[in-house]
C-alpha cells in the first residue's frame, strides 16, 4: 500500500533480471516482492535465485524457474538453479558418499572458480577439501533434475529433542511481526554457561523497548513461533542493532552470537526479560531456594486398599515403592511389584 501511494508512476517492464542471493531465500518474502511490483509491469520471471560464496568467486548457480505460478508461500526451500559451465556440484553424506537425487546432504563443489585454498592455513585447507579434490561448502541441500536447492547451513540446523529446525525458517516467522526489525533476527542453538544441551535462542531487534510494550511483544513472538514452528523458544533476547554481528555483506553471524551467549555476555538482558515476564527459572539463583518433598497423608490408608483389588506398585530407586509393598504385606493386601527393565 505504501508503494502504491508514493510511486504510482513506476514502469518496471524493462527490468529483466533481479538477482536474489547472499542469504537463505524465503519463498513467501520473494513472492510478496513479485506480487507488490507486478502492478508496475515487473516481468513475472524477473527474479533469479542464485547461490555461491566467496570461495566460489561469487554466484555459480542461477535459477530461471522462480515464478508466482510455480511456487507457493508455504515452500520451505527455494531452488537456486543449475551450475554454470565448467562447475560441478555433488551431494554427499557424512562419509562423503554420494546420495540419491532429492536426498538432503552436504553440498560439495569443484570447478575453475573454486579457490585453491586458504592463505597459509593448511589446517583449514585439510578440512575444506576432500581427498579427491572436492570443496566442502558447509551448506546442506539436494539436487533435482540437475538443479540445486539449498536447505541450510550445517551449523544452522538447530537440533532440539531430536528434531531438526532451520534457522531461516524460524527467523522468517519472527520477522512477520511488524514490531520486529527485518534482517536483525537470529535463531540459533545456544547453551547456558557450562551447559551440555542445545536450546533454541532467538535474538532480535525491535523499537518496542518499554517494559509493557516488550512484554506484549515477547508473548506474541513466543505464541507465533510455537503455533507456526511447533517449538517453544527457550530464550527470547532483544538486542540493540550494534550488538547483532553481521558480515561485510550483511549476513548475521549466528555462530558468534551463540558463542557470546555461552560466555554469559547476555545475562543482564536475560534477567530483564525474566523480570518482565515473571519467569524465575533463570533469574533466582540456585542457592536462594531448594525443592523439597513434604510428607502428606494419602486419601486411603493401607488397610483400606483391599477394597480396590490387587494393587500395582512401581519400584523406584529411592525406596518409596518398597515401603509401600511392606505396608501392603502387613495388611495382607495382594499386590504386583513392577520393576524397571
Amino acid at each position: 500500500d505504501k508503494i502504491g501511494s508514493e510511486n504510482s508512476q513506476w514502469d518496471l517492464s524493462s527490468l529483466k533480471f533481479i538477482l536474489n542471493a547472499g542469504e537463505a531465500i524465503v519463498a513467501k518474502t520473494a513472492r510478496k516482492f513479485l506480487e507488490l511490483l507486478a502492478r508496475y509491469n515487473l516481468p513475472p520471471q524477473a527474479m533469479h535465485p542464485a547461490w555461491g560464496m566467496s570461495e566460489t568467486s561469487s554466484a555459480v548457480t542461477f535459477s530461471n524457474n522462480f515464478l508466482l505460478d510455480s511456487t507457493d508461500d508455504a515452500d520451505k526451500f527455494v531452488e537456486v538453479g543449475s551450475p554454470i559451465p565448467g562447475f560441478a556440484i555433488r551431494i554427499v553424506d557424512s562419509q562423503n558418499q554420494i546420495v540419491s537425487e532429492e536426498t538432503i546432504g552436504r553440498v560439495q563443489v569443484k570447478g575453475a572458480s573454486v579457490t585453491s585454498g586458504y592463505y597459509q592455513n593448511p589446517t583449514a585447507n585439510q578440512e575444506a577439501f576432500t581427498a579427491d579434490g572436492w570443496f566442502n561448502t558447509g551448506d546442506l541441500g539436494f539436487l533435482k533434475n540437475g538443479c540445486l536447492t539449498i536447505t541450510g547451513r550445517q551449523k544452522d540446523v538447530i537440533i532440539v529433542n531430536g528434531l531438526n529446525y532451520y534457522s531461516h525458517e524460524i527467523e522468517s516467522v519472527v520477522e512477520e511481526l511488524p514490531e520486529i526489525e527485518v534482517s536483525y533476527t537470529c535463531a540459533c542453538a545456544v547453551r547456558e554457561v557450562n551447559g551440555n544441551t542445545d536450546k533454541l535462542g532467538i535474538f532480535f531487534n525491535s523499537h518496542k523497548t518499554e517494559d509493557t510494550e516488550l512484554l506484549a511483544l515477547l508473548k506474541t513472538l513466543r505464541e507465533k513461533v510455537v503455533n507456526r514452528m511447533g517449538i517453544n523458544p527457550d530464550y527470547l533476547i532483544p538486542l540493540d542493532k550494534d550488538l547483532i554481528p553481521k558480515t561485510s555483506i550483511g549476513k548475521i553471524q549466528r555462530t558468534q552470537l551463540s558463542q557470546r551467549f555461552a560466555t554469559g555476555e547476555f545475562q543482564e538482558v536475560l534477567k530483564r526479560v525474566d523480570l518482565i515476564t515473571e519467569n524465575s527459572s533463570h533469574t533466582i539463583p540456585d542457592w536462594f531456594y531448594q525443592k523439597t518433598w513434604q510428607r502428606k497423608q494419602g486419601k486411603y490408608p493401607p488397610h483400606k486398599f483391599s477394597q480396590f483389588g490387587v494393587a500395582l506398585v512401581f519400584i523406584d530407586k529411592l525406596g518409596l515403592g518398597q515401603q509401600v509393598c511392606e505396608k501392603l504385606e502387613n495388611n495382607s493386601q495382594a499386590y504386583v511389584q513392577i520393576e524397571q527393565g
